[in-house]
Formats: structure tokens, sequence, C-alpha cells
């Protein structure tokens, strides 16, 4: 049967309106609320000025705005660049706002107490292309709609940038402070512990496999030291002991930073784990990244051991009454003074086919007493 001339129409109609909607989708949310700031932000209207901190060569970190005249008043994009460590750590904007407005921004509280002043608009170009480079370079997170605000700045190619300024002996310089320490973080690492197989299948569990074990895990602990998680890791550090309690002893604070790398829940609804896998996906085998992944599925309970087997131990979880295989890795406490009936109060997590205890464990000779108790617990 032919259409009719109604039917055609229709069709007409709901192909302009699919084609419509789809390019609106090509669209960023924050420029489809906002048509005024999508024409605002664009790099051919006239330069009115360029602002830097005047401490970041000081204090290796550097915010750095750029302001434009639009035909509905001044643009600016801001950029927070950690010319030591990350590179672009943030960036944001609005339009329609004096330079005293910008300076007042919430985007510019903690600053190290420099003013901001008047800089050459290449410095402030090479600034941030630099740090979008360097932190792709170093598989950094970048910050959220960065390539909305970048449209104030013209294109840079990667050959034109001067990174001599950015980081330590061509490598990024992390200081992340944990408890009244500073850690300097250590970026480079061996890649093949990532890449190479992991031997699955065997019955016996070779002291290499376990020192491999802990070698994974510690690039992983080293990761969730990165300053993109230090707000994550404020905020459930506060919410677990409080504004000003500290814990307990150490075993406390060690198992809480194991939970935190392990299965803590960021805002954005990932854990570190899921950001680890997507940071060294090209260069981690299928069994390292089940291996890790499995990692979030954590065993807290209180353990018997039944039995010492070779490099670890066959224990019962008197909470869930299984058994468990579980091995001690390199970076495990060291279980020497361990034997049969004793317990241990702790956290173990599956790997390839056993388990392997993380954090930190407590210790419980098997006297009669000390059974009773663990048993009525």
């Amino acid at each position: 049967m032919a259409k009719t001339k109604k039917q055609k129409a229709d069709k007409r109609r709901a192909r302009k309106k699919k084609q419509t909607k789809s390019k609106h989708q090509g669209i960023p949310k924050i420029l489809q609320r906002d048509p005024g700031l999508r024409e605002a932000l664009n790099h051919r209207h006239p330069l009115v000025a360029c602002l830097i901190n005047e401490d970041w060569q000081e204090f290796g970190v550097a915010i750095v705005i750029v302001m434009r005249s639009a035909p509905i008043g001044c643009v600016y994009s801001g950029f927070l660049v950690d010319v030591l460590g990350v590179g672009l750590k943030d960036a944001m904007g609005d339009y329609g706002v004096n330079e005293d407005e910008i300076k007042e921004h919430k985007f510019l509280e903690g600053m190290q107490g420099g003013d901001l002043v008047a800089c050459d608009y290449d410095l402030a170009s090479n600034l941030v292309y630099g740090g979008l480079v360097w932190a792709r370079k170093w598989k950094f997170k970048l910050p959220k709609d960065y390539k909305i605000w970048m449209r104030l700045l013209e294109s840079r190619n990667e050959d034109e940038i001067d990174f001599s300024q950015f980081g330590k002996d061509g490598k990024p310089l992390l200081i992340v402070p944990e408890d009244d320490f500073d850690i300097i973080m250590d970026t480079d690492f061996d890649s093949s512990i990532l890449r190479d197989p992991m031997a699955t299948g065997n019955k016996r569990i070779l002291k290499k496999t376990l020192n491999r074990l802990g070698d994974i895990k510690s690039t992983l602990i080293n990761f969730s030291r990165g300053p993109e998680f230090k707000e994550a890791f404020e905020i459930a550090r506060k919410t677990r002991f409080g504004k000003k309690k500290r814990p307990k002893d150490e075993g406390e604070w060690i198992n809480f930073q194991d939970w935190f790398v392990l299965e803590c829940e960021l805002i954005s609804g990932e854990t570190i784990i899921d950001r680890f896998l997507g940071t060294y996906q090209d260069e981690m085998s299928r069994g390292v990244r089940e291996l890790i992944n499995g990692w979030k599925q954590v065993i807290e309970g209180l353990f018997e051991i039944k039995d010492r087997i070779e490099n670890g131990y066959f224990v019962k979880n008197l909470i869930n009454e299984r058994e468990y295989s579980v091995y001690s890795t390199n970076i495990s406490e060291p279980l020497d003074n361990v034997h049969g009936g004793d317990f241990l109060v702790g956290r173990i997590v599956p790997a390839l086919g056993f388990n392997v205890f993380s954090g930190s464990l407590a210790h419980m000779d098997g006297n009669d007493r000390a059974r009773n108790e663990m048993y009525q617990m």
C-alpha cells in the first residue's frame, strides 16, 4: 500500500527531530543549559588579560586566568596546574563578570598567599597545555569539562610546549601528607608487574608468586596516595574517626587505609580499584585485572588457625564458619609466632584460587580462656 502524504510528512518530521536531537546531544550539558556561555567561549574574542599567582614557581602550583571580551561581556577560564606533580588538575570559568569578581572566586581559595599578577599569554598557554599533556603522559585523571574552558585558548602543538618547569628530573614529584608524614610518591615502577601473566592452577603457592602479589598491592596503594584522592581520603577519615579523633593504634589506622584503597566508594561511584584498572588497562594482563578486581571482595573475620601450610595457613572464620587457605605476602605483617589453635582478627582477599591477608592483623593466643572468649564473640 502506498504511503499517504501525511505518513511521508510525519516521517520527515521524525527524521529531522532525530537529527536535531543527535546534534544537541553532541554538545556538553553545561553548554546546553547556557547557550550564552557557548557563544562566549571562543578564542577569537579579543584578549583582555592573563593572570597568574606570583608565587607559582616557588610552590610549583600555578593558577592561570585567561580573560577575553565577548559580545555579552567579559568571559574567563581558570586553570589549576600542579606543575611539579599531576599537571592540569582543575578547570572552571564564567562570563559577565569583572576582574575583581574573578579574583574573589572560590576557585582561588587556598592559594599560598601569592597575589594574581599579569603574565604573557604565551606563558599562560604553555602552562595549561603543558599541564594537559603532562597529565596524559603520566596517566593522571584530567578535570571534568576541561575541554570546554580551554576554548578560550588557541590550540597548541605538543612540540611547541616547554616542559622545563614540569616535574623534577623529567618525572612528577608528588608529595602527599599522610598522618603528619610527607610521603613522596614513586610514579615509576616495573610495568611487568602488571603486564606479565599470572600463574594459576598450581597447588603449590611459591614465594615469588606471593612477592609479586605484594608488589601489585604496593603499586595500588601508591596509586591511592595521588593528590586526586586526597579530599576523598580526608572525608573518609573524618567519617571514621571524627574531626579530631585519632585511631586507637597503628593497626586500626592501617586497616582504615586498606579499607579506603579496596572498598571506599568515591563521589563518582567508583572505587580506587576501578580508577587503577582504568588508568593501567593498556598495561595490564587479563589475569592481573581479574586478581585486582577480586580484591573488592574483602572478608573481615575472626580466624582460628587450624593448620600451617607452606607459606601460609589453613584457617576457619568463626563469623561465617567457612574455611580458607590464606597466605601472607611480602607486605603483610610477619606471622612467625602464630601457631595452630591461635586466633587472628583481620582481613583477607581472594587471589588466584586462594586468599591473602590484607591490612593489619591482631594475634591472640589460643589458650582455653581466649578460645571461649572468641567463640562467644
